[in-house]
């Protein structure tokens, strides 16, 4: 099911339950009905404000590169691996930096997971892909499913070269086009590397995947290899 529908099936019982209410009880309904949404919405408003004061702090600043870890979390060893040892390789005069975020989704669909952050923390996701804010994502298979159902991946052969895609074919995960049968590749199962055998806290597995309109392609392509590469010491 569409998330939107989700979301407007979520609330369609509204107006059938505030009929008839006197105001002292429409009150009471809308701080029990609301109040979780409303925190919610304050925490994600607040997240916002600070994201464009960052922004602004940091206007002339050169983001050479953009990620985000979705339902998954790294060792400080693994993070600075990602971050500031990868920066380190490609720092050159004037402010540079490389952002990486993480997010949770939860399973909505299974009547457990929380519908209102998903819905939150998925449309902050593909904003940055709107704005070319997002060059890679490391999910679980759950978080690759979700954003997979929006479209926001690049196929992996506009990345990888043929020789790369040959040796990690066994690892390649496929999604389905919409309007056709072809199977396209759009991730790659990295959960048998040292990186994230040694650095990734959960268990779970883990998909490395690009944005579709990656604005570091190039760097993308370096930084895939870079994780690969990791050797636990």
């Amino acid at each position: 099911m569409n998330i939107f529908k989700k979301i407007k099936a979520h609330y369609s019982g509204f107006r059938r339950k505030t009929k008839g209410m006197k105001a002292g009880e429409f009150v009471a309904f809308i701080k029990d009905y609301y109040l979780k949404d409303f925190i919610l919405f304050a925490a994600i408003f607040g997240t916002i404000i600070a994201i464009m004061v960052t922004s602004l702090i940091n206007i002339n600043t050169d983001v050479i590169l953009y990620g985000v870890g979705v339902n998954m979390m790294l060792t400080d060893e693994g993070e600075k691996y990602i971050t500031d040892d990868f920066f380190a390789l490609h720092k050159t005069e004037g402010r540079q930096d490389i952002e990486y975020s993480t997010v949770v989704i939860s399973d909505i669909y299974s009547g457990e997971g929380d519908i209102n952050a998903t819905y939150y923390s998925g449309e902050g996701v593909v904003g940055q892909v709107a704005a070319k804010r997002l060059d890679y994502f490391m999910l679980n298979e759950l978080g690759f499913n979700y954003f997979a159902s929006q479209e926001l991946y690049m196929d992996l052969r506009e990345i990888l070269t043929e020789d790369e895609l040959k040796k990690y074919s066994d690892k390649i995960i496929y999604t389905q086009e919409e309007t056709s049968d072809e199977m396209l590749p759009m991730a790659i199962d990295i959960t048998d590397t040292d990186f994230i055998k040694y650095n990734n806290i959960a268990t779970e597995s883990i998909y490395i995947a690009f944005a579709g309109n990656a604005p570091h392609k190039e760097l993308v392509h370096e930084f895939f290899n870079y994780v690969l590469s990791y050797k636990h010491k």
